[in-house]
């Protein structure tokens, strides 16, 4: 029963390291611990009532074990901002004041793909209109558009703006996005005139070049290689 007990815990923390290090993508909605807490259950639900020949204490004593832990762990990661790091993570500021951040991009595992996808199911279609993007610690991103680029202040100053559409990504990590170059009608040649005109010398200097439906460019440098 002890080991039984003690095994419980040693997984419980395992899957804890090995889902952080998989990255908060992967956590969804639910915060790290209860998703843990919740796939844990149902295995050890399962496991008595799929085979005979498991007595019901080897599902009850851990199911019971991983209750206490996760009210335990609730308590304590309040009490203590060390722990609750470990537990929840930490939120990840992607783009900071306008500044996309590489590092902090690559190290959550996002791609600039994946990220402007999510922008865009928040009406923000384009990088250069965000002030903030955040990943939480669940999983989901938060965005806060520049002043510019909020539709209720271009109202009330009833400014006329073109239609700027949506931002299309040309380069990314210094390749070149051919099914997009064609959906704007633009040409290698085009595209290389305009990066050596912001001074690059070859593609593999920029990390990415948007262009929107009105001609706006948007252009960012490689920071890391």
């Amino acid at each position: 029963m002890v080991m039984i007990f003690l095994r419980t815990i040693i997984m419980y923390i395992f899957l804890v390291v090995v889902m952080r290090l998989t990255g908060k993508r992967q956590i969804g909605e639910l915060q790290l611990s209860e998703l843990i807490t919740a796939l844990l259950l149902s295995e050890l639900a399962a496991s008595p009532i799929t085979n005979n020949n498991i007595p019901l204490c080897y599902g009850i004593v851990p199911i019971l074990t991983l209750i206490c832990i996760e009210i335990i762990n609730t308590f304590i990661v309040t009490k203590s901002p060390a722990l609750k790091r470990f537990f929840d993570g930490v939120p990840s500021i992607l783009i900071n004041k306008g500044v996309l951040d590489q590092k902090e991009l690559a190290k959550t595992r996002m791609s600039i793909e994946e990220l402007t996808a999510e922008l865009r199911l928040k009406d923000i279609y384009d990088l250069s209109e965000v002030e903030y993007a955040i990943l939480e610690q669940n999983g989901q991103l938060s965005a806060t558009p520049k002043t510019a680029a909020k539709p209720l202040s271009v109202g009330d100053m009833s400014l006329v703006l073109p239609d700027k559409g949506i931002a299309h990504l040309l380069i990314v990590d210094g390749k070149i996005s051919k099914y997009n170059l064609k959906l704007t009608g633009k040409t290698e040649i085009w595209l290389k005139k305009r990066i050596k005109a912001y001074g690059f010398a070859n593609m593999d200097e920029v990390f990415l070049f948007t262009l929107d439906d009105s001609g706006g460019e948007y252009i960012l440098r490689k920071t890391i290689k």
